[in-house]
């Protein structure tokens, strides 16, 4: 494909994926089971024939040849789903899961910095305000869903340049605040403001006190889960360890209906039991059951009124879908690209603020034990461009000014004309 029409249209597939994100959370027809499957690979097509030319052999680190290695392997259990597909609904469940189980390939975009400005520029400009038309047809929580790419924004939120500062900051807040009951919304973007503040601190950040925090983030979750399994402690039981009232309004946009909601109930659990439970009983704990399949549930045995099975083909927690649908293995490689991808960006970077993204993927890390549903989203596809921007080369080796510049460069023409002024005159600055 060529090249010219290659970067041109890519930056389209953000826009594609935010319409497919917001699907299950509207009443207005924006696509069906076929056209959202074609849009879907249109997308992994695209950013397939453009990686050839965004990523050079010599860029390769240890982390894109895990990306390879990842891909290839789910791959290889999607065509194993659909030989092991029985009925309809396993067939389904096998492309739709499949597809974002080849969604990584997003990540060998973001080693090419020009190119993810064109992605954000065209999500800022032609995306966003989207937003505005659809915002009173769609429900509370896909809110958040939609505005994924802002809290990565909010990561550089300290060098983002007034006016465009106060939106990333406002819309950031509104998601907080708009539903606070919708937990997983409130910690995602909660949490970049709170990182990108440690630029003003850098000093006391060094790569040791960084490593320590990272290595604590990338453990938590498997010393959590022992403690859990073992009876000790389980962190979602929190309302066993604390005291007050923590419950909220939660309203329903689409039926207008006001439920009473805790925040402190634990909703994952019994998720990890059934997960956990089938995959003993099936014994496929070291390659999963394919993306053709999924854990059977009593929690949603209503579910056996439209497909025949009370099976649901995929989770709120993401682990628990790398795990269900491609057993440990996949898991383990989904914790070394993520590990190996934060410690490049930690250790072997000329600016703070990809030591920034390095413990931002830490946090993503043990957040995918808890939700970060890993669908063909918006979510999925800033994940895995947040990944490929750790691993690049080219940007780990910009210093804080040109990094300041590069991001600026997303909001206007002026910021990207000085970007490009800034990279002819600068040399290559070695790692």
């Amino acid at each position: 494909m060529n090249r010219y029409i290659l970067q041109k249209y890519t930056p389209y597939t953000i826009l594609v994926v935010a319409i497919i994100t917001l699907i299950p959370y509207t009443t207005l027809p924006l696509g069906n089971t076929i056209t959202t499957w074609l849009a879907e690979v249109l997308v992994l097509l695209f950013f397939f024939f453009i990686s050839f030319y965004l990523i050079k052999r010599k860029e390769y680190s240890v982390g894109f040849y895990l990306i390879s290695v990842y891909l290839i392997y789910n791959l290889m259990n999607v065509v194993r789903g659909i030989i092991v597909a029985e009925v309809y609904w396993d067939y389904k469940a096998a492309l739709s899961n499949g597809f974002a189980l080849l969604l990584p390939i997003v990540a060998f975009s973001g080693n090419n910095p020009n190119f993810t400005i064109l992605l954000f520029r065209f999500y800022l400009r032609y995306t966003l305000p989207l937003l505005l038309i659809l915002f009173p047809f769609i429900s509370i929580g896909a809110v958040g869903f939609f505005l994924v790419p802002i809290s990565l924004l909010a990561l550089f939120l300290s060098r983002i340049r007034k006016p465009h500062s106060y939106l990333v900051l406002s819309l950031c807040v509104f998601v907080v605040f708009y539903n606070f009951a919708a937990r997983s919304n409130v910690i995602k973007f909660f949490i970049p403001l709170l990182f990108s503040m440690l630029f003003y601190f850098r000093k006391y950040f060094t790569n040791t006190v960084l490593n320590v925090l990272n290595k604590i983030l990338f453990i938590i979750p498997f010393l959590f889960f022992y403690l859990a399994t073992t009876g000790f402690f389980n962190i979602f039981k929190i309302s066993e360890y604390v005291d007050g009232d923590f419950t909220t309004n939660n309203v329903n946009l689409e039926t207008g209906e006001v439920k009473e909601e805790d925040l402190t109930a634990d909703t994952r659990s019994p998720l990890y039991v059934e997960v956990l439970m089938t995959a003993k009983k099936y014994n496929t704990w070291l390659f999963g059951r394919s993306p053709a399949r999924g854990n059977e549930t009593e929690l949603f045995a209503s579910l056996e009124e439209i497909t025949g099975r009370s099976e649901r083909i995929g989770n709120e927690v993401a682990i628990l879908n790398v795990f269900t649908w491609t057993g440990a293995v996949g898991v383990f490689l989904y914790f070394m690209i993520f590990y190996s991808a934060s410690n490049i960006a930690i250790n072997q970077s000329n600016n703070f603020y990809s030591k920034i993204l390095g413990l931002y993927l830490g946090f993503r890390w043990c957040y995918a034990w808890v939700e970060d549903i890993n669908y063909f989203t918006l979510t999925t596809y800033t994940l895995w461009l947040t990944i490929g921007i750790c691993l690049s080369k080219r940007i780990r080796c910009m210093n804080n000014y040109e990094i300041e510049l590069w991001i600026n460069a997303m909001f206007t023409k002026t910021g990207f004309t000085k970007y490009k002024v800034s990279k002819s005159k600068t040399n290559k600055i070695q790692i």
